[in-house]
């Protein structure tokens, strides 16, 4: 079956090629900082009709300079999970799913940023910055407020980008899965492979108790409740993380059909097999990048290569069979 088909294709025109010119040096990370261009490099402002939603006006190259550099940084902090991951086969089955979710939430972050969005937290004198200059430019007093904000390029022009800036929920995990079901329920063209796996993705995300965020909320139940200390010691967690053997993930998410359980095995399945896909595309994508850019062999690869082998753990992901 072929899981990453038209879809992939296009959203890899769409997000990737952009990004192709701004390979940065590992030393240009602190320089590109997102945050603080977000923050202080505004050259124009719409004002939204609803409060805390702004269109602001960004030179392309710096926006999208400081955006691969926190690609690079966060594809990097999902490598290291998933050597930690490997390096650590013999911990428990809840702790290898709370592992395991880490390296899917910062495939999140990661892929969030390839597809030219995410979400930022301002501190307290990035949002004073950011209040100043939008005031300015804006004509009338402007208060951003401290907390975490959604962002997302709208438009690409030929010297500036257009980026959407809302307020967000102050819960960073929830509002990652959510966004990243946006991502999978946008429309894929043709019916194909593809499509089922994505549909089915979908149904996963829409058919169960705890809504669109149900990993985080799994996590949350074995991260902070004592009782599943007594199911490890039981044993009656079973043994569920991140999955890259091709052929048991198409089975297993292929023959999905009832609504999510509340069995906590079945929650953590799921958020697996979820997240699974997710830390894959984020990884081929990325790879669509680094592969065309101006140089594949930059200092992020090949830290994160020597990592890998001094580690003697192969990288391995969901592709095409």
């Amino acid at each position: 079956m072929i899981i990453f088909d038209t879809r992939f294709v296009d959203l890899r025109n769409t997000y990737i090629f952009p990004l192709i010119p701004y390979g940065k040096k590992c030393k240009d990370a602190k320089h590109f900082d997102l945050k603080n261009i977000l923050s202080s490099k505004v050259e124009g402002v719409v004002i939204g009709v609803t409060n805390n939603n702004y269109s602001l006006k960004i030179n392309k190259d710096i926006f999208f300079s400081s955006l691969i550099c926190d690609v690079e940084l966060f594809y990097t902090r999902m490598i290291v999970q998933y050597v930690d991951l490997h390096k650590n086969s013999n911990i428990s089955h809840t702790w290898k799913y709370v592992t395991s979710y880490y390296l899917f939430f910062f495939s999140i972050t990661t892929l969030l940023r390839l597809l030219h969005k995410g979400f930022v937290f301002f501190d307290g004198s990035q949002a004073k910055e950011l209040s100043d200059i939008l005031t300015i430019l804006g004509g009338e007093a402007i208060q951003i407020n401290k907390g975490n904000y959604s962002f997302s390029v709208s438009e690409i022009l030929t010297d500036y980008v257009t980026i959407e800036l809302k307020s967000a929920d102050s819960n960073a995990h929830q509002n990652a899965w959510k966004k990243i079901k946006e991502v999978i329920d946008e429309p894929c063209k043709k019916n194909n492979d593809e499509k089922s796996i994505l549909n089915k993705l979908s149904h996963i995300m829409n058919r169960n108790n705890m809504g669109e965020a149900f990993p985080s909320e799994t996590r949350n139940k074995i991260n902070y409740n004592g009782i599943y200390g007594l199911e490890t010691a039981l044993n009656n967690i079973y043994n569920n993380g991140l999955t890259t053997d091709t052929v048991s993930f198409l089975k297993q998410i292929l023959s999905y059909e009832k609504p999510l359980s509340d069995d906590i095995n079945s929650q953590i399945k799921y958020s697996c097999l979820y997240g699974s896909y997710v830390f894959s595309l984020t990884h081929k994508l990325y790879e669509e990048y680094r592969t065309r850019s101006k140089k594949p062999e930059n200092y992020f690869h090949n830290l994160r290569a020597k990592l890998l082998k001094s580690s003697n753990i192969e990288l391995k992901f969901l592709d095409d069979c």
